[in-house]
């Protein structure tokens, strides 16, 4: 019984620090593909 509260608690504190990774990264490739896509669209219009 006094283990599972322990993985748990371990397993807790560890998924915040994955998911703000997580969060930035998609953050970065979202940011990027969309300037790409404007940059290509504008490009090809001039």
């Amino acid at each position: 019984m006094s283990q599972r509260p322990d993985n748990d608690y371990s397993g807790e504190s560890r998924l915040p620090l994955d998911d703000a990774q997580f969060a930035i990264v998609a953050l970065a490739i979202t940011s990027f593909t969309l300037i790409a896509f404007v940059l290509v669209i504008t490009l090809w219009m001039t």
